[in-house]
């Protein structure tokens, strides 16, 4: 009897042993029981105890900034751009001392604005002398090449005939016309071929502020300056 003994107590000393298969032959339905409850408690356990949110990192993330969708209504209007066409230059050589008159209309080309909502008291146009040389490339001359009366000049508004003629151009029937500016009696002190610069400026909206902004130029047809028969003079002193 306590050789049977010692052999039991050495089987259970030599190491863990497979007891699943040998329990299960002894109490199947128990086993199959107890795996049973087991699984409906981890079942109902995970809907008790519901899954805890992630921790949120430390750094906070930036959202992207939404994109404004614009709507006609957001929209602004489109602001107007202006425009200068030269409407009277001498189409022949003159000679060197000659006065010249130009002329040009001021426009703008808008399809929402009306000409009336367009201030042209701020609005200003300069003339200048450009020469031109043979490969086409244009310089601004010097302000003594160029003498006049009236070298700036603000808008003047236009008749109604003059309206309805000038409408009848197709560059012009498509614009709001805002009125004219004219430099008369201008006289070029050089020999050449030359074009007047007409500038449309912008004064500075503060008070104070004398600063000038380039709108529109345009540069009128070539201009030739001849000497005449009896040689070189001037009738306005140049």
């Amino acid at each position: 009897m306590a050789e049977r003994s010692s052999k039991t107590h050495a089987r259970q000393d030599s190491g863990p042993q497979p007891v699943g298969e040998e329990s299960e032959r002894q109490h199947p339905r128990t086993n199959k029981r107890q795996r049973r409850s087991s699984f409906n408690f981890y079942r109902h356990s995970s809907r008790r105890f519901p899954k805890r949110p992630s921790r949120p990192d430390s750094t906070p993330r930036r959202k992207a900034p939404a994109v404004p969708q614009s709507t006609p209504i957001d929209r602004p209007l489109e602001q107007p751009r202006f425009a200068l066409d030269i409407v009277s230059t001498p189409a022949h050589p003159i000679v060197l001392g000659s006065p010249i008159d130009i002329s040009a209309v001021v426009s703008f080309i808008s399809s929402n604005s009306d000409a009336e909502t367009v201030d042209p008291s701020p609005l200003l146009a300069v003339a200048s002398l450009i020469s031109e040389s043979a490969k086409g490339e244009r310089t601004q001359l010097d302000p003594q090449s160029l003498s006049g009366p009236k070298m700036i000049d603000n808008i003047h508004p236009l008749s109604a005939s003059d309206v309805q003629a000038m409408m009848r151009s197709e560059v012009l029937a498509n614009r709001t016309l805002l009125g004219y500016v004219s430099f008369p009696s201008l006289v070029v002190r050089q020999v050449g071929s030359y074009r007047v610069r007409v500038t449309l400026l912008r004064m500075g909206d503060e008070v104070g502020n004398l600063a000038a902004r380039s709108l529109v130029g345009v540069d009128s047809e070539v201009v030739r300056v001849e000497r005449g028969k009896m040689g070189s003079f001037c009738r306005q002193g140049c």
